[in-house]
C-alpha cells in the first residue's frame, strides 16, 4: 500500500480536529497573513460607565457576565462588521464579548460563523507568553449578532499571570468559515451485530487525543496504530458522516467514523458513547470530557479521514447504550481584516473604524 504524506495544510486542518475548547494561537502557520493594524483602536474601561445596548444579545456565563465592562469598538471588512462589545479583567484573565454583524443584507452569519486558522491575539508589552481561547455562543436573530467569548491570560517567565494596567490587547481575524451546517444526532445500533472478533489493520495515525491518558495500552509504534478494517459494520450518519467499523479488541470497544469528503477541510464530527445509566463517555462539546477514552485518526489509500474512538467498556455495558454524534459540515472561506486594538484605563473615547477594501 502506498504510503500517504499529507501537504502541511491538510495536517493543520486534522491537528484542529481535536474538539478540545479551541485555542487562539500566537505563531499558527496561516493561509493568508493579517494585516498589520489596518482598524486599530483604543478604549477606556471604567466602571461608571453604560453600556449603549443595556444588555448582552447572547447567553454569557453569569460569573463572567457580572463584570464585564463596555468597550464598543468596531472593525468592518466584506461588509461584516466585529465588535468588541465588552470585557473584564478577572484574576488575571481578560475576558472579551465580541459581536459579528452583517450588514450587506444577506445575513450571512445566520447559519453560523467560526474563526478558521488565521486569527491571534497580539502579545501585550511586558509579557513573556500569552494563552487565548474562544467559545461560540451562537445567533442572536434579534440584533442579528453571532457572539463570541474570548480568554485572554498573559503570563510572565513563571508561566504566572501578568497582566499589566495600560496593556494593549490586538485582536486580529483573517478568515471566517460561515454557511457550515451543524446537526446533533441519537441512534441506538443493534449491539447483537457487531462482529465477534473484528478485523484489524495496521495504519499510519497523524492525530491522536488522550492515547496517553487511557488506562489501556494503544499500539502506536513506528506512528502506526492498530484500527479496525473499514467496512466491518456500518451505520449512516448526519451530514454525510458514517460508522464504518465497530467492535471490541483486547483495548476496549472501537467506533470508526469515517468523514464525508476527501476535500472537506472543515468538516468535523465528535462521537459520544451514552450509557444506560445515563452517564456518558468522551468529548462532550461545552462541558468536561467524561469517562476514559481515546481516538486515532488516519487516513485509507484513497484520502479519506478517519476518526476511530476507542472507549473503555466490556461487551456487557452495552446493554442500553446510545450513541451520540454532534456533526459539522459544508461552508466556504470568506478573507477579510478584522483587527480591533484596545487596553484597560488608558483614558480615551471609543473609536470606530472600517477597513476600505
Amino acid at each position: 500500500m502506498e504510503r500517504l504524506n499529507p501537504s502541511p495544510d491538510v495536517l493543520e486542518n486534522v491537528l484542529n480536529r481535536t474538539g478540545k475548547a479551541k485555542a487562539w494561537r500566537l505563531s499558527a502557520p496561516r493561509r493568508v497573513g493579517i494585516a498589520a493594524a489596518l482598524c486599530a483602536a483604543v478604549a477606556l474601561l471604567s466602571t461608571g460607565m453604560a453600556s449603549a445596548y443595556g444588555h448582552f444579545f447572547h447567553n454569557i456565563p453569569s460569573d463572567v457576565a457580572g463584570s464585564l465592562q463596555p468597550v464598543q469598538l468596531t472593525c468592518t471588512s466584506q461588509d461584516i462588521t466585529m465588535t468588541v462589545q465588552d470585557a473584564s479583567m478577572v484574576d488575571g484573565t481578560l475576558a472579551v464579548y465580541l459581536t459579528l454583524e452583517d450588514i450587506s443584507g444577506s445575513d450571512r452569519l445566520a447559519e453560523g460563523v467560526d474563526f478558521y486558522h488565521s486569527y491571534r491575539v497580539g502579545k501585550p508589552e511586558g509579557t513573556e507568553e500569552i494563552s487565548y481561547r474562544y467559545q461560540s455562543l451562537g445567533y442572536d436573530g434579534e440584533s442579528g449578532t453571532y457572539g463570541f467569548l474570548v480568554t485572554i491570560t498573559p503570563t510572565n517567565g513563571d508561566k504566572r499571570p501578568a497582566f499589566v494596567q495600560g496593556q494593549t490587547y490586538t485582536l486580529s481575524v483573517g478568515q471566517l468559515l460561515l454557511a457550515q451546517k451543524k446537526q446533533q444526532q441519537t441512534f441506538r445500533p443493534d449491539w447483537t451485530s457487531l462482529p465477534q472478533e473484528p478485523e484489524r489493520i495496521l495504519r499510519e495515525y497523524y492525530l491522536r487525543s488522550y492515547v496517553d491518558n487511557y488506562r489501556r495500552p494503544v499500539s502506536t509504534s513506528d506512528h502506526k496504530v492498530e484500527v479496525l478494517s473499514p467496512g466491518g459494520w456500518g451505520v449512516p450518519l448526519a451530514g454525510g458522516f458514517a460508522v464504518t467499523a465497530a467492535g471490541f479488541t483486547d483495548n476496549g470497544f472501537h467506533v470508526q467514523m469515517r468523514y464525508p469528503d476527501k476535500k472537506a477541510d472543515f468538516d468535523y464530527g465528535e462521537l459520544v458513547l451514552a450509557m444506560a445509566d445515563g452517564s456518558v463517555i468522551g468529548k462532550v462539546p461545552g462541558q468536561s470530557d467524561a469517562g476514559n477514552f481515546c481516538s486515532v485518526g488516519f487516513y485509507d489509500e484513497y484520502g479519506y479521514w478517519y476518526e476511530e474512538f476507542i472507549y473503555d467498556i466490556l461487551p456487557g455495558d452495552l446493554k442500553g447504550a446510545s450513541l451520540q454524534g454532534d456533526f459539522t459540515s459544508g461552508g466556504y472561506l470568506l478573507d477579510g481584516q478584522w483587527e480591533v486594538s484596545f487596553c484597560l484605563d488608558n483614558g480615551q473615547e471609543p473609536e470606530t473604524h472600517t477597513v476600505q477594501e
